[in-house]
């Protein structure tokens, strides 16, 4: 498993998500307002997917960070955020992105085993197979018939 898990980071560290997406400077301001343009453009069902009323006020783990543009997102209505990623240039350009106000607590590495139930009042978030998954290319609002 250890070889896999290289693998993964090499693969991210070398193109850390998004960033081949927008012919801009990473971690520019610049950047990440184009890029989040093209996110939204490109999925336009997973902000309602992601359901950030649900997270108010809440403890969130996000795990598998990407551009950061959900952690970010949560960060400004959860009590807090942290975040989790095997790419030291992804936590790199996590916190670039990084504003004024509630900013999340990224960290480079691996959850190992399952988070405990929530007991805790901590919602685990990743989107991550979701977003990659053809099947699901769609409008969730929109009918299937």
């Amino acid at each position: 498993m250890g070889k896999l898990y290289s693998q993964i980071r090499s693969f991210w560290d070398s193109q850390p998500c998004g960033t081949t997406h927008v012919n801009l400077p990473p971690q520019s301001r610049e950047y990440f307002v184009e890029f989040d343009k093209f996110f939204e453009t490109f999925y336009p069902y997973y902000l309602p997917f992601l359901n950030l009323e649900a997270m108010r006020g809440q403890r969130v783990l996000e795990i598998g960070l990407g551009s950061g543009f959900s952690l970010h997102r949560i960060a400004e209505v959860a009590k807090d955020t942290y975040g989790l990623d095997l790419s030291a240039n992804t936590i790199e350009l996590n916190r670039a992105r990084d504003r004024p106000g509630r900013q999340p607590y990224a960290k480079r590495g691996r959850l190992r085993s399952s988070p405990r139930p929530n007991q805790d009042g901590k919602v685990i978030q990743s989107n991550s197979q979701f977003l990659g998954q053809p099947a699901v290319r769609h409008d969730p609002r929109q009918s299937s018939a």
